[in-house]
């Protein structure tokens, strides 16, 4: 492959930056154009058509692109691919914007593209840009009516025993009220009717006169204290909680899930890597791509997404990439319809890339962009910084651009409308009571009526050390 003409002017910009204290000492001196290959990757590189038909690409990658055009004096042509980044194939050429650069088609690859080990055995990289992480992109849930959100505060255990509770009073009050002859009530359904008032709060329909029936319906008094309370609390808190989970909020959650159809995009770094996975979760996902997946290009990636409303799909995406879905989204429909699970896999490192042999790359890393005096102002969350851009000189290199949060501004800026999607899901584990817990309820119970009745005793004795009276009178107090 022949080499470009403008190498050794590269070449000799390293050598004169190497002896240099000025970062600005070398720039070409003209003439120089670029190939630069590019594929869509939203946020980072957007492609369109304007009305003529020509490609427009836009993004914080483009933006980088231009800073660093403008830096060393160098033009260039964007130029497309197969919609592929790019991934090693049987016979052991690259497709995609990868395969172009080998093939001495392009002589800058604006990507951002993932790295990867087996990537850079391939291509070279610059200084990285960004970290990104894949999440699972879905339709967002929204809350449903629960038909037996009634039984919700108690497990069935807690139901169970206080059937059986019910049960048993109303044998034992039953049988007393055989026992003790004309105080007692010897119909079972006086009894039922009894156990089932004292339960829900309601009067007595008949007196038990006999001592025994005082004492079983008493006990059953107490324990329905501990049950009404406990049960009114956790319902309320069900009702003021309404819960949204995730369907999936981890790609375990995605394949154990066998109706489930995933949907990503095709030669990533993240494709690559699972692909070669021997064992593990990443092998059980190259398992499920052959049988329930579907592979799309990075220009298509954006069309799947109305899929998405049937439940049924999912996509894996990178954070970033699914942010940008959800703003877009946003701004057609008018509402959140999207949601990204809370589990983050796979962090990659991305950044732009070359030939192995390109003196280009080292020259961007090194090489300060001028003209681009940036003043930081502190905002909002998913704002955090705010650029104000002028014509003075100012030094800055691809590492200040990451380092100084400035790529990362560009990229919010593309976030219009994610603040809509910012929401959490309400989706706060509430657990039902369980006997355990309803057994420490009562302990509580007695816990408190123990400290009121011993504040109510210091407070009489604080209250009779005050008075100017007699013993006399302290034992009438207390008495």
């Amino acid at each position: 492959m022949v080499e470009p003409r403008w190498y050794p002017l590269a070449r000799e910009g390293l050598r004169q930056l190497a002896h240099s204290d000025n970062q600005l000492a070398f720039k070409f001196s003209g003439g120089v154009h670029l190939r630069v290959a590019v594929e869509e990757w939203q946020p980072f590189t957007q492609v369109s058509r304007d009305q003529s038909g020509a490609t427009v690409v836009t993004g914080p990658s483009v933006k980088l692109l231009h800073a660093l055009a403008d830096s060393l004096n160098f033009t260039y042509t964007l130029v497309q691919g197969d919609g592929l980044f790019g991934a090693p194939q049987p016979d052991g050429t690259w497709n995609g914007i990868i395969g172009m650069t080998l093939r001495g088609e392009a002589d800058l690859l604006l990507g951002p593209l993932g790295m990867t080990q087996e990537r850079m055995t391939a291509i070279a990289f610059t200084e990285p840009l960004f970290l990104q992480s894949y999440r699972i992109l879905q339709a967002r849930p929204s809350p449903t009516p629960d038909p037996l959100g009634l039984l919700a505060p108690f497990t069935s255990g807690v139901w169970g025993w206080v059937a059986g509770a019910m049960f048993a009073v109303t044998t034992v009050s039953l049988a007393l009220g055989h026992c003790v002859g004309r105080v007692g009530r010897p119909h079972l359904a006086d009894h039922v009717l009894a156990s089932i008032a004292i339960i829900t709060g309601k009067a007595l329909p008949w007196e038990p006169r006999a001592l025994s029936l005082q004492v079983i319906m008493g006990v059953w008094m107490l324990g329905a204290i501990i049950i009404t309370q406990s049960y009114g609390g956790s319902l309320t808190s069900l009702l003021a909680v309404q819960k949204a989970p995730a369907r999936y909020d981890s790609l375990r959650q995605v394949l154990n899930d066998p109706n489930v159809t995933l949907i990503l995009e095709s030669s990533t770094a993240f494709t690559g890597f699972y692909l070669s996975a021997t064992e593990g979760i990443y092998k059980e996902l190259a398992d499920s791509m052959t049988t329930r997946g579907v592979y799309v290009n990075s220009e298509d990636l954006w069309k799947s997404v109305p899929s998405l409303q049937d439940g049924r799909h999912v996509i894996i995406v990178e954070e970033t990439t699914g942010l940008k879905f959800m703003s877009d989204s946003v701004s057609l429909v008018g509402k959140c319809e999207l949601y990204m699970s809370s589990e983050h896999f796979f962090p990659t490192v991305i950044a732009m890339g070359g030939p192995k042999d390109s003196p280009l790359l080292p020259l961007m890393n090194s090489r300060s962009v001028r003209k681009y005096n940036i003043s930081i102002r502190f905002g909002t969350f998913m704002s955090p910084i705010s650029l104000v851009v002028t014509s003075e000189d100012f030094l800055i290199t691809i590492q200040m651009l990451r380092e100084y949060a400035v790529y990362e501004t560009w990229v919010t800026q593309e976030l219009q409308n994610i603040s809509q999607c910012l929401t959490p899901l309400q989706d706060a584990t509430l657990h039902p009571y369980s006997v355990k817990h309803l057994m420490l309820q009562r302990n509580q119970i007695n816990h408190n009526a123990e400290r009121i009745m011993w504040h109510s005793i210091e407070f009489k004795s604080q209250e009779i050390q005050q008075r100017p009276d007699s013993g006399t009178l302290t034992t009438k107090s207390l008495s």
